[in-house]
């Protein structure tokens, strides 16, 4: 049983749903309900939140009221929850005006639906705003603050064993303020096929004080943002070879690493982020190249986006020589939220599964144009920068694409 002390879902594998009460704005619950387990749940939900409960369905849009029945425990009414499916009950003092009267709760899957057409797993694709990457780095302390000085952008610092330490998961070997060091640097390589036109450097903030490619200083940036609104991005393309390239960075030491604020950014030797971006897809040989084309069905992470944290647009023509009956279109799992235009027409976007889309008058005989944009996250960024463990979240369209249609 799921219960808050308000409302209570129960019945078997009630345990194994997810269950999230809020308010809207007009102080009505909005609950939702979500199966994310293999296999259907028979389930009841009670609750003494409102007189009046309505189902959202996000496919058609419609909101419906239940009938349900009032007793000793309040409002009462079972449904059954198919696996990968999600409810939205809406619960208030009053219906809303364009709500229908539901005799039962209906499933969003019908069981009558077949496939029509099931799409190839070809697509072209274009990440959107730009893909990243993340290069291995190395740090080291300047405690005397010489290394612009002695040029180490350009002499690769003092060559003395066990200077330069690996960062990993954004932090240092060890913990280090800005009483024992005010600067430190930071170092790395990455390699390119050819070099993106749009290709740059995104760092946290202004602690970053130089950047030097290729020995060559990039003193111009702009506002940028990808971790949050404080990013800067240096336009490094024209510093940049092809080839093996390399980058130094001066960093100020952070004001949270002080040990006597007693943070774990201390003791972790908290360092700055950053990250490439621009133009390119990373090669299986791990340099950066020009972006192919296509993309097939599965995850991005490995076909050139490992680091992405951005949009993935997938595009692709298909044609009908009949029209099906209450067409739908079923993305099967996609990571992780999807938005679907057909011809021209933008569907409401959806954020969990089951990813289907109603495609009433939206479908044509002939050809007809599909674009789905996924929206992935900053996971596997974040992952790769914050922690030294656990694999990376697959993202990108994941599952098959199909059309269905009744009969």
């Amino acid at each position: 049983m799921k219960s808050s002390g308000t409302y209570a879902v129960t019945g078997d594998g009630a345990d194994d749903v997810i269950t999230a009460l809020r308010r809207d704005d007009n102080g009505d619950a909005l609950l939702l309900v979500s199966n994310q387990m293999p296999g259907a749940k028979e389930l009841t939900l009670r609750h003494r939140l409102g007189p009046v409960t309505e189902l959202l369905d996000p496919d058609s849009g419609a909101v419906c009221v239940l009938p349900g029945t009032d007793g000793d425990d309040g409002f009462s009414q079972p449904f059954t929850l198919a696996d990968n499916q999600s409810f939205i009950f809406r619960i208030g003092a009053e219906a809303t005006a364009d709500a229908r009267p539901l005799g039962r709760l209906a499933t969003w899957v019908r069981a009558d639906e077949r496939p029509v057409l099931t799409l190839p797993r070809e697509w072209r694709f274009k990440a959107e705003p730009e893909n990243h990457y993340l290069p291995v780095q190395e740090m080291c302390l300047d405690p005397l603050d010489i290394g612009l000085r002695e040029d180490w952008a350009r002499t690769g610092g003092l060559d003395v064993p066990g200077m330069w330490q690996p960062v990993l998961a954004q932090s240092s070997p060890f913990p280090f303020c800005r009483a024992e060091s005010e600067h430190y640097w930071l170092r790395g390589d990455f390699d390119l096929a050819k070099i993106p036109a749009d290709l740059g450097l995104i760092v946290d903030d202004d602690s970053c004080l130089n950047v030097f490619i290729n020995g060559a200083e990039v003193k111009e940036w702009s506002p940028a943002m990808l971790w949050n609104e404080y990013n800067r991005r240096y336009a490094m393309a024209a510093a940049c070879r092809p080839g093996c390239n390399s980058f130094y960075i001066r960093v100020r030491t952070s004001f949270w690493n002080d040990p006597q604020l007693g943070l774990q950014s201390y003791t972790s030797g908290n360092i700055m982020h950053l990250a490439l971006a621009g133009t390119f897809q990373v090669l299986p040989d791990g340099r950066l190249g020009v972006p192919a084309p296509i993309l097939e069905t599965g995850a991005w992470n490995d076909q050139g986006y490992p680091f992405f944290a951005g949009t993935g647009v997938y595009r692709q023509t298909f044609s009908l020589e009949k029209l099906p009956s209450a067409p739908v279109l079923e993305v099967e799992d996609a990571g992780v939220a999807v938005e679907a235009s057909i011809n021209g027409h933008v569907l409401p976007a959806r954020a969990w599964r089951p990813f289907r889309f109603d495609l009433e008058n939206r479908l044509r005989y002939g050809e007809n144009q599909l674009a789905l944009r996924v929206r992935g996250g900053l996971g596997n960024l974040i992952r790769r920068s914050y922690t030294s463990y656990g694999e990376n979240r697959a993202y990108g369209l994941l599952g098959e694409v199909k059309i269905l249609g009744r009969g």
